[in-house]
């Protein structure tokens, strides 16, 4: 499903900020590094550079930026259309809240090791303490792995293979399964409780 979910990412969500948003803040939300993650205007608005707020490792005040190009195909100009987006929401962000000490670029174009590194050391000259970024192969791999597969169906609507939901099932299976029963669960309480009540 590579190939598929490199494609879809380059163009299926061009126009729809909406959509992009959701999925790299579920995307974030997989790192165990990050807590408390959330869009800071979910229906779509200015928001000043700071597209996602996140805490880093329980303390660090993390903005994330998402700067995805419409029919993303890596060429140069594509690249500086995110690296632009990356130093202008960057300082955006440190302007707007001096407690910022992480920010996270999402793109949809794939940057090289050393523009990464760039990037990288732009922010921490800045004062971070922290920066990372998620190009699109980088939020490939998080889509493509077991916990990325329900994100990539909402997301994408890629649908899992034979083998991939074999996967998420044997990672996911037994929580879900403690779900159904613990909602039936509480269901089955509710139920003896209104019984009990109405005697």
């Amino acid at each position: 499903m590579t190939f598929g979910t490199d494609e879809r990412l380059k163009s299926y969500l061009d126009t729809n900020q909406l959509q992009r948003e959701r999925m790299c803040t579920a995307v974030l939300a997989l790192d165990k590094r990050f807590t408390k993650v959330r869009p800071r205007h979910p229906r779509g608005g200015p928001d000043g550079g700071r597209d996602i707020e996140a805490v880093l490792s329980g303390e660090q005040k993390t903005f994330g930026a998402i700067g995805f190009v419409n029919q993303a195909n890596d060429s140069t100009d594509h690249k500086k259309k995110a690296q632009k987006k990356f130093a202008a929401d960057l300082a955006s962000a440190a302007a707007a809240d001096p407690e910022i000490k992480a920010f996270v670029l999402f793109t949809n174009v794939n940057l090289t090791a050393g523009e990464k590194n760039a990037l990288v050391e732009k922010a921490t000259k800045s004062g971070l303490a922290y920066c990372e970024i998620f190009d699109r192969e980088r939020i490939r791999l998080v889509l493509d792995g077991a916990d990325g597969m329900a994100i990539r169906f909402q997301s994408l609507g890629i649908p899992m293979s034979d083998a991939e939901q074999a996967t998420f099932f044997a990672r996911w299976g037994d929580d879900i399964q403690s779900v159904i029963v613990d909602g039936f669960s509480e269901i089955k309480r509710s139920l003896n409780r209104m019984q009990f009540c109405m005697r």
